[in-house]
């Protein structure tokens, strides 16, 4: 009877090596993804339906993460993470504070209502005046940025410059007392809030070309970067010396006087009035409003250089374009 071929030693099937069962006491294996971290011990606190029923646009806290002191071991004092945190919201024509006690209950503290029933808030930023009291910035459709005081319950200031709504509002990490404003009508505005000057505008040539939806700084304060409906983000710089010499021109306090010298006779009266008169005029100068036109980057110049690289030819690579624009 014929027999089978014998299959060639190389054409063999290898025996798979045997393993054991893991037992019980063998640790688990370790993955090579990083420790997941711990679940938060997260609860609901509770919720608040405000009485204009319209829609919130913003909330933001005050303090949203106190300095807690650590234990021996490291982990933060429970007892110290306890205790009363403010935040406000923006909705409609009002303005509210609500205080959230260490036990998790939340309350009213303060509201703010516009007296105009038409003006809609869209924007609020937190800030603090130099006795570090809380300052919180609110703006929206009027175009209008009220700075109120918390501590008084009255409207410190108002800048006015812009000319149409208000989307979003912005403290510098650094300085507390600048302000950047985001507006429908194109452009940006860097505020000093304690002395109620611009310092400041962001638009023109190459600034956006539609309304500008929102805004933040670089955590050194030396820059920010900005987006609009345009479909672009730009970033500014603010550590050229010509926007430094406006800020610190801005700290100055403005004259209350006319300028007028006190009585006296005629000759030095007439010095007098002359040598405030140059000072009152020197100060208008210093602070003249800046215009700053050039964004340092912007995302229109890469999208056209990529754009026109890819249409040249397959050698040309978009990232090495992106990094040389």
């Amino acid at each position: 009877r014929a027999r089978a071929p014998r299959v060639p030693r190389t054409m063999r099937a290898k025996k798979r090596p045997r393993t054991d069962k893991p037992s019980a006491s063998d640790p688990p294996p370790r993955s090579p993804l990083p420790d997941a971290p711990r679940k938060l011990n997260i609860r609901f606190g509770g919720c608040v339906h405000e009485e204009h029923k319209q829609p919130i646009y913003s909330i933001s806290f005050y303090d949203p993460l106190p300095e807690v002191p650590l234990d021996g071991n490291g982990a933060g004092d429970q007892q110290g993470l306890k205790r009363d945190q403010f935040f406000a919201s923006v909705g409609a024509n009002r303005a509210t504070v609500y205080k959230v006690a260490g036990d998790g209950a939340l309350s009213v503290a303060q509201a703010y209502v516009d007296e105009d029933a038409q003006e809609c808030l869209y924007a609020l930023s937190w800030t603090s005046s130099g006795t570090n009291t809380p300052l919180l910035s609110v703006g929206g459709f009027r175009g209008l940025i009220k700075v109120i005081d918390c501590s008084s319950g009255e409207i410190k200031t108002t800048l006015m410059g812009h000319g149409n709504a208000i989307n979003e509002l912005r403290t510098h990490p650094v300085s507390p007392a600048l302000l950047l404003s985001c507006s429908k009508d194109e452009s940006l505005r860097l505020w000093n809030i304690h002395t109620s000057t611009c310092i400041a505008i962001f638009a023109g040539d190459r600034g956006h070309r539609d309304e500008v939806l929102s805004a933040d700084f670089h955590l050194l304060g030396n820059c920010f970067a900005s987006a609009g409906m345009d479909n672009t983000v730009k970033i500014w710089a603010l550590d050229t010396p010509r926007i430094q010499r406006a800020i610190a021109a801005s700290y100055a306090q403005p004259d209350k006087g006319t300028g007028a010298a006190s009585a006296g006779s005629g000759g030095a009266a007439d010095m007098g009035n002359a040598s405030a008169h140059a000072t009152l005029v020197q100060r208008r100068r210093a602070l003249q409003t800046l215009y700053e036109q050039f964004p340092v980057f912007s995302s229109s110049k890469v999208r056209a250089t990529v754009s026109r690289d890819v249409s040249s030819g397959p050698r040309s690579h978009p990232i090495s374009s992106i990094s040389d624009a």
